[in-house]
């Protein structure tokens, strides 16, 4: 990729260096089409190509991003998930909205992992969480059951440590990087 990534740059008179290649593919993984159109969007505008440059550029979700985050805790993988809490943080993700995301995830794996503790099936979870604006597919619900190492009362407990870091970060003023990464640190307990 970072061949490919030089050659469409030097293709277009633009440099760049490791480094820009480096937050590029964060942004963007290893999806070779997503690749290709992105590589060629950022190339196609500014004379100069820079990190502000490719992250104003570059689509990418932080719900995709934060998800992937979200199932690193939830498998109990500290160590990776605490490298893609800064690989977020280096891209420019505030903490409080990287909070805010997580919240959201570990609440709906939250509720997965309680209706099928109450013997719910897979399609009947799907069921349960869907609205007529976002249908749940049966598959997610496998791979969140698949992967989520923790109890329900586990995750519970989670969530309340992280309302409790919400709580601290606009009532307080803690810092908000330092507490989530000992969030993620501490997951397990």
């Amino acid at each position: 990729y970072y061949l490919l990534f030089c050659k469409i740059a030097k293709d277009r008179n633009k440099d760049i260096d490791r480094e820009l290649f480096d937050i590029f593919y964060k942004s963007v993984g290893n999806d070779y089409l997503k690749f290709i159109n992105e590589a060629e969007k950022l190339f196609s505008y500014p004379d100069k190509i820079d990190k502000a440059v490719i992250l104003s550029l570059v689509s990418v979700t932080i719900e995709d991003n934060v998800f992937d985050l979200c199932n690193l805790i939830v498998k109990k993988r500290k160590k990776e998930a605490l490298k893609r809490f800064r690989e977020l943080r280096y891209l420019g993700y505030d903490a409080l909205s990287l909070l805010l995301i997580i919240l959201s995830q570990l609440r709906f794996i939250y509720l997965v992992k309680y209706l099928a503790e109450k013997r719910f099936s897979k399609d009947e979870i799907a069921s349960e969480l869907s609205s007529e604006s976002k249908k749940i597919s049966s598959g997610r619900i496998y791979y969140i059951l698949k992967d989520c190492l923790l109890s329900s009362f586990e995750i519970s407990s989670l969530l309340l440590k992280l309302g409790k870091i919400e709580e601290d970060i606009k009532v307080s003023a803690d810092n908000p990087d330092f507490l989530l990464e000992m969030f993620i640190l501490n997951s397990d307990k």
